[in-house]
């Protein structure tokens, strides 16, 4: 995350912004939150999505 929040803003690697640090200003914190959320939301659907498949394959059922 660090690397990619760096990329971003261009800070340098292990300084990406926290929304308790004084030195990151508002908009600086919201786009590093939206990145991480939606990083956080690929990765679980591919795993779900993964899991899914895999249950398909052992049970012939899809789960749900």
């Amino acid at each position: 995350m660090e690397k990619v929040a760096g990329g971003v803003d261009g800070a340098e690697c292990g300084q990406d912004a926290e929304a308790e640090d004084g030195r990151a200003d508002g908009p600086q914190v919201g786009q590093g939150a939206v990145l991480q959320g939606g990083i956080f939301a690929g990765v679980k659907a591919a795993v779900d999505r993964t899991g899914a498949a895999a249950t398909l394959r052992l049970s012939r059922t899809w789960p749900g």
